[in-house]
């Protein structure tokens, strides 16, 4: 799972907190 958050990190989405962008969320699993 490790490679997926490392993945999810790198999106820049990610940086804005995910506030609008369902996108990443739905590509890989919630945060734990």
């Amino acid at each position: 799972a490790s490679g997926l958050r490392q993945l999810r990190d790198l999106r820049p989405l990610r940086h804005f907190g995910q506030p609008l962008a369902p996108t990443p969320t739905a590509d890989y699993p919630p945060r734990a």
